[in-house]
């Protein structure tokens, strides 16, 4: 009888991550098209992060100043625009995003410091809101808009998808030792292990077909983008902990929120991002 229950509700979790994925299929289409139609979705994403990341701190009490946070964000996506045409990696593209980050700091904490109850949390909270969801979202436009290697932008999705789906069967079918218990109890290391395995091998793959000359960087981007996505799920995790709940939003059926769908991409998009700059471009 016990079986049965657990077998049901596996094929439940089951259907509804297949239900989930063809509600993303949508944006994968988009990484094809890329250029503005891309940006669009991706700006619309990290709003909707940032809606649901300043909805349950403020649901949980703390006075996020979402002026002060979409006002930030609304000069990313104009700076993210002008970049578009003085060309991504220039000085003077990287000299607004340098002013960007520290205005938006000051901005979040500007509250704190000269309002009248100095609460430094929901400084950190504001701040983080543009920081955490939607500049590092944002970094799967700048893949995207790399010279001659925009098609890397695939790999971001490729390493989440395929180590979070490995991860999850995996674990379920052999998981015994407890990855981070007291954060995602049902995390095993043996899942993490294996979705390691599986985004390398994709990635490799990947770049066999599609990137000859950069196989190794390929395999390389999909061990750290692995390890980068289990870490920003795990992040996400300790919000929700501390926090008290189980997911951001019900947006997507199965997975919650944008925040819940999207954990491990906000940490392997920069990683693929500052990793081609560094070592591919």
């Amino acid at each position: 009888m016990e079986d049965k229950r657990q077998k049901k509700q596996m094929d439940n979790k089951l259907g509804k991550r297949v239900r989930s994925a063809v509600i993303m299929l949508p944006l994968l289409l988009l990484l094809v098209v890329k250029g503005w139609p891309l940006f669009i979705a991706v700006t619309a994403i990290s709003a909707a992060a940032m809606y649901e990341f300043y909805k349950v701190f403020e649901d949980a009490k703390v006075k996020v100043n979402k002026v002060s946070g979409f006002a930030s964000f609304i000069l990313l996506v104009a700076i993210v625009v002008l970049d578009k045409f003085i060309g991504i990696n220039t000085p003077a593209s990287q000299d607004l995003i340098l002013i960007w980050l520290g205005t938006t700091i000051f901005a979040g904490f500007a509250k704190t410091l000269f309002g009248k109850e100095h609460d430094i949390t929901a400084g950190m909270v504001t701040s983080m809101g543009v920081l955490y969801p939607a500049f590092s979202l944002m970094h799967i436009v700048f893949v995207s808009r790399v010279p001659d290697f925009s098609h890397f932008v695939w790999i971001i999705f490729i390493a989440t998808i395929s180590t979070d789906t490995v991860a999850y069967f995996v674990g379920g079918a052999i998981g015994k030792t407890k990855l981070c218990e007291e954060i995602s109890p049902k995390k095993t290391v043996e899942g993490a292990v294996a979705g390691v395995i599986a985004s390398m091998l994709c990635c490799f793959l990947f770049g066999l077909f599609f990137a000859k000359g950069n196989r190794i960087n390929c395999l390389v981007i999909g061990l750290l983008a692995s390890i980068a996505g289990q870490l920003g799920d795990l992040g996400a995790s300790v919000f929700k902990r501390r926090l008290g709940i189980k997911d951001y939003s019900a947006l997507i059926p199965g997975h919650g929120g944008i925040m819940d769908r999207f954990d491990s991409v906000m940490f392997a998009a920069p990683l693929v991002y500052y990793y081609m700059i560094l070592f591919v471009r």
